[in-house]
Order: C-alpha cells, then structure tokens, then sequence
C-alpha cells in the first residue's frame, strides 16, 4: 500500500469534513442572529403596545443595550428610507437646513420678539439650540418664505404673526440675535 496515495487521500476528506462544518456552522449562526432579531423586535412590539406580559418574557434573555441597539439600527433605517438630499440651499427663500431671524409680533400680552432659528428635520429638532423641525407648526409656515414676508401661524396657543428679516443659507449668522 502506497502511504503516500493514504494520506493525500485523508486530508482531502479532512479539508472536506472542515468545510462542511463550517458551513452548518454559517447556517445554524444565520438562524440564531435571526431568532435573536426576532425576539428583539417582538420585545419592541410589546412595550410599545403595553403587551407587559410578553415583554417581560422577551426581556428576560436580551439585555436592555440590545434593545437600544435594535431600536437605534430602526430608526437609522427609517431616516435613511424617508431621507431628502438637498442639492442647493438658496439664501433667497426659506428651506429645510437654513437659518433665519424672526419678528414675532406682540402675542398674547408678550412684546414683540426676534427670534433666530434654524429649520432642520424632525430628528435634528431642539429648540433649546434654537432648531426647529420643518414639520412643525413654524417649519411649515415658513418655508418658502422671503425676506420681508409676513405670515400667521395657527399653534396650540394661539395665533401668532412672524415676518422674516434674515435667511442664511448655511444656518449661521454673523449678529446672532439671542432668540
């Protein structure tokens, strides 16, 4: 017997046998991560929905960071879906990403007020760093706006009367007036 032809013979298999298990490995690993994802959205499910029953089951095998995790990698992929590329922002008209100082008109026994914000999207939306969403009450009315204008908004408070007295298309204002 050529032992040379035998052990040519058996590391082939070897290699072979390797493969196959690193491939079930692959496989089995796929369906874990799945069942893992899985449970995390069903736990997500639950507590947004008060299931407090099944989110308490759930929550006994994840850790509270993989749900964070979870939820963030969900609201990236809802951001990255709904995601407006602006080419251009013109320093001639209001639009999402732009700065601009306000005239609030005297409201409700309250002087008048300048008030300088940036228009941005929902998730980047502070008012106490003076950026409101363009979804909102103000972000919408604004929009399309020009120096000079004047428009009403309708809020929960009342009704209040801006005019615009500067844009930046970059956001920033050399005077910036304390909003």
């Amino acid at each position: 017997m050529d032992f040379r032809k035998f052990f040519s013979y058996k590391k082939r298999n070897i290699v072979f046998i390797i493969m196959a298990v690193l491939l079930l490995l692959d496989i089995v690993l796929g369906l874990i991560c799945r069942f893992i994802i899985s449970n995390l959205d069903d736990q997500l499910t639950a507590e947004r929905w008060g299931n407090e029953d099944r989110a308490a089951m759930v929550s006994l095998f994840f850790t509270e960071d993989q749900t964070v995790t979870v939820d963030t990698i969900k609201k990236l992929e809802y951001t990255l879906e709904h995601a407006e590329i602006i080419s251009t922002l013109s320093s001639d008209t209001v639009s999402t990403g732009c700065g601009v100082i306000l005239s609030r008109a005297e409201f409700n026994g309250q002087p008048q007020k300048i008030e300088t914000l940036q228009i941005v999207g929902r998730s980047e939306a502070d008012y106490d760093k003076h950026k409101i969403s363009d979804d909102s009450p103000i972000g919408k009315a604004v929009l399309g706006k020009r120096v000079g204008d004047t428009f009403i908004v309708e809020a929960p408070v009342g009704i209040m009367t801006f005019t615009v007295l500067e844009i930046s298309s970059t956001g920033v204002f050399e005077n910036h007036p304390e909003g």
